[in-house]
């Protein structure tokens, strides 16, 4: 039977059976995808914890520990730059074909 269980570092937690788990295990997974966390329970006993696995920056990390620091000049980029192509659409295609 699920119920509502404490938080666990500001997140919800369900108390699930074996049983209920293993029938819905695909339901549950999805909570988990949506930052949810789910304790299993055996015969009303907490045996194990499903919890999203945590998505963080190494360097951050790192730095939270005081191990390290940010240089001066860090910028994070996500993408490059779109770079304009004067040429025509045959040109460009030409020009690919001759990198190859």
């Amino acid at each position: 039977m699920e119920q509502p269980a404490d938080r666990d570092e500001g997140l919800l937690r369900y108390a699930v059976g074996v049983r209920e788990l293993r029938n819905n295990l695909s339901r549950f997974l999805a909570e988990v995808k949506e930052g949810k966390s789910v304790v299993v329970l055996d015969h009303g006993h907490p045996i194990g914890i499903i919890k999203p696995w945590p998505h963080h920056d190494p360097l951050e990390e790192l730095i939270r520990q005081g191990r390290a620091r940010r240089p001066a000049t860090y910028t994070r980029r996500r993408h490059e730059p779109d770079v304009e192509f004067p040429g025509t659409d045959e040109e460009f295609d030409e020009l690919v074909r001759g990198s190859s």
